[in-house]
Order: structure tokens, then sequence, then C-alpha cells
């Protein structure tokens, strides 16, 4: 039981480190910091939620509480930056286009802007795990998720084809959580925890970083950009396990909370960084740090500074106030 309980507490601390890279990816994505950081925050998230997934439930226990989690979330805060948007743009006066953005959100097209494109991604890998679990015979079982991760790839290397939903990315993304499945079944993780492992994961991320620098090379799962394929795979599982090392033990009691409250980070923080953005700048930081060496590295780290408190409090709000659009829904107590 022990055992069970440290294995949840490194996970909320692994999300938090996790989330507070996207964060920091956000504000700062072209430097060696932000490079590095793209070669595995993302796919740590899909990892960790294969660790953690279990088809326990029946489908439909399942699916609604699937819908609860990411598609209640996607929905509230997606239609209501799109409102607050349209509110803002009305009151200066000026423009918007208000239906064209819905459109964009509820299609999920790649090229349009969304920050939250993560929560249908997810919400597909978790389904077609499910399904795909749910296959009695191993072999035909592996075949489907070879099929389905190859027809991905596909897509992205050879097609191209802009489809709503991302299944692509889907698709890579489900190698991640089969990987962190297989490995909380088998006990993988317990092999790699180790200070040795720690910096030999960290140094062959710094490799295989400055190696696709020097190829041009860049990662984004939204924008489907992997570079070479196994570069990408190397570098997203050695960051994972750096991840998982360094998530092993934390006292700061505001790291788990942060991991607890990963989705509302990811639905505000392009908000709360557009609005540290405008602080910063009126007080003209922004152009104290544009030339000098490592400047951008400064200003994120300011944004990160701004923004995390500002995360923080609206987590609490929207918990203590408004959980139903995290789809908690408080149950009718029977008399």
């Amino acid at each position: 039981m022990k055992r069970r309980s440290e294995r949840i507490k490194w996970i909320d601390v692994a999300r938090a480190y996790a989330m507070l890279m996207v964060v920091y990816g956000h504000c700062d994505a072209s430097s060696v910091i932000g490079r590095f950081i793209y070669l595995f925050h993302v796919p740590a998230f899909f990892f960790i939620s294969g660790y953690v997934f279990n088809n326990n439930k029946s489908f439909r226990v399942f699916l609604v509480s699937k819908i609860k989690r990411l598609l209640v979330p996607f929905l509230f805060f997606g239609v209501g930056t799109i409102l607050m948007n349209a509110i803002v743009h009305a009151v200066i006066g000026r423009q918007y286009a208000m239906i064209h953005y819905l459109k964009d959100m509820f299609l999920q097209i790649r090229g349009t802007e969304s920050r939250i494109w993560f929560l249908p991604c997810l919400f597909l890998g978790e389904i077609m795990m499910y399904l795909l679990m749910e296959i009695k015979r191993k072999e035909i079982r592996n075949i489907c998720f070879a099929v389905i991760i190859l027809l991905g790839w596909s897509n992205i290397l050879l097609f191209r084809w802009n489809l709503p939903w991302y299944p692509d990315t889907t698709a890579v993304a489900i190698s991640f959580m089969l990987i962190g499945n297989m490995c909380r079944k088998h006990d993988f993780i317990d092999w790699f925890i180790s200070a040795e492992w720690t910096v030999v994961s960290f140094v062959v991320c710094i490799l295989i970083e400055y190696v696709n620098s020097r190829l041009g090379y860049r990662i984004d799962m939204i924008l489907n950009e992997y570079g070479n394929p196994f570069l990408f795979y190397f570098g997203a599982l050695f960051g994972i396990i750096f991840l998982i090392n360094i998530s092993q033990k934390c006292s700061i009691k505001l790291i788990p909370y942060i991991g607890k409250n990963t989705v509302t980070f990811l639905c505000l923080n392009s908000i709360a960084i557009k609005g540290s953005a405008f602080v910063i700048n009126k007080f003209g930081i922004t152009d104290l740090l544009i030339d000098i060496p490592g400047g951008m590295v400064i200003y994120a780290v300011i944004e990160l500074v701004i923004v995390i408190p500002c995360l923080c409090i609206a987590s609490y709000i929207i918990e203590i106030y408004f959980p139903f659009v995290l789809g908690q829904f408080k149950k009718k107590k029977q008399r």
C-alpha cells in the first residue's frame, strides 16, 4: 500500500514538472532550454497517462469519465476563451470572427490557434487504448497497436493530410501511452531510478538536442514536427527517464498541487502568459533584455514567476467554486 501511494506522489510531481515545462516552452521555445524541454515534455504527459491507465470499468463508465475529465474542460475553457475575446473586441470596437474561431475550436484542425489541443488528442488516445486493450488475443492486439502507430507516422511523413482532432498525433501519443502502460505492468520504472540514470538521461538529451539543432530539426507535436523519428523517440524516452528521476523526491508542497491541477494550468496558461507579457512590456523590461545574451531566458523566467502564482489562484478558485468546469459534478445527497 505504501508503494502505491509513493507512486501516486511521484506521478503528481512528474505532471507538475512537465506542466511547468509546458508553460516555460510557451514563453520561450527557441532557446537551448526551450528546445531541450520540447524533446520530451508532451510525450511525458502521454507516458504518464498510459502509466495510470486501466480498463477495469465498463466502456460506458470509462467513456463518461473521460468526457467529464477531458471534453467538459475542453468545451468550457475553449468556448469561454472565445466569448471573452469577443467581449473584449466589442468593448474596444474591433471586429472578431467568433463563429470562425468556434468552428476552429470544434474541428481542431492543425494550423489553427489552439492551446488546448492536448485534451481532444488525449481523449482519442484514451478511447483507442481502451478498445485495443479489450482485444483478448495478445498477438492481434499488438498488431492493431502497430498498424495504428504506423498509419499515424505514414500520414506525418508521407501524406500530410490535415485531419480533424489530430488522429496522426494521437497515434504517436498512443506509442508513449503503451510504453507507460507496459512500465506499470512490469515495474520497469524501478530499473531506471538512480543517480547514474539521471545523469545519463540528461546527457543523452543534451546530445540529441545538439544533433537536432545541427540538422535543423525542431520538435513540436502539435505541428507534427519530429525531425528524425528515431532521434525523436530516443530524446523523448531519455527525457522521460530524466523527468521520472527528478520527480522521486520533492519537499515543495506546491509542486504536487500543480500536478493535480494540470488541466486548469493547460487551459489557462496562454491567457496568463499574454497578461504577464503585457505587464512586462509596460515596464519596459522586454527592451532591456532583448539585446542581452540569454535575455529571452531571463524574460521567460520572469513570466513564469508571474504566471505560476496566477494559475495556482485560478486553479483554487475553479476547484472550490466552479468544479463543474473540470467535469466535477456534485451528486445530490440521498435523504
